[in-house]
């Protein structure tokens, strides 16, 4: 039961770090492109 769990782990985790990849890039963009927009509109 637990290598049939691991081997299913192994199937998954590709596909689930890509998705994580994609998501956090994503963020650290959108984060980036706000603090942008905050310091422009502070100065």
């Amino acid at each position: 039961m637990v290598s049939a769990r691991l081997g299913a782990a192994k199937f998954h985790f590709p596909v689930i770090g890509q998705m994580q990849q994609k998501l956090v890039s994503k963020v650290s963009l959108w984060y980036k492109a706000r603090r942008q927009i905050r310091c422009s509109v502070s100065s």
